[in-house]
């Protein structure tokens, strides 16, 4: 997972969690208001995804899809770039996309690093979803220190 998505940022696309344990129908209202393209999984959670004709779906775990993505040239990612957006259900339960930049989520999680004193040879133990916000500085303040 947390190469898939130091993969994402380095490609200069942005990534969207998608809870494959949330219903289809919250899935798809996610993927259209983000207009997702493309969605990176595995052979156990492709089956949650919604069935949506302009989604492009690449298996991790398929040969193909490491095949045909070795060929792919990278632009040049920006600060101001969205690096991910976070969807939260809000108080009327429609999901609601907040987007973070690459440049404040890169300068807040050097923040984190230096403020606990983060080191190369120290582990971060990921305990929250990927669907929450504040997983994101604990994993990529390890990637930073």
């Amino acid at each position: 997972l947390l190469v898939a998505l130091i993969a994402v940022l380095k490609s200069g696309a942005a990534f969207v969690p998608l809870d494959p344990a949330h219903p289809r129908e919250r899935l798809a209202q996610i993927v259209g208001d983000a207009n997702i393209a493309h969605v990176l999984t595995d052979g156990a959670s492709a089956a949650s995804l919604p069935e949506l004709p302009a989604l492009r779906v690449w298996r991790a775990d398929a040969i193909d899809a490491l095949d045909e993505a070795a060929h792919v040239a990278l632009p040049d990612v920006l600060p101001g770039h969205a690096a991910y957006a976070i969807y939260t259900s809000g108080s009327t339960g429609k999901p609601k996309g907040v987007i973070v930049d690459h440049a404040s989520f890169a300068l807040h999680c050097a923040a984190i690093a230096e403020r606990y004193g983060a080191g190369e040879n120290d582990v971060f133990l990921l305990f929250q979803s990927v669907n929450f916000d504040g997983a994101h500085e604990g994993w990529f303040s390890q990637y930073m220190s």
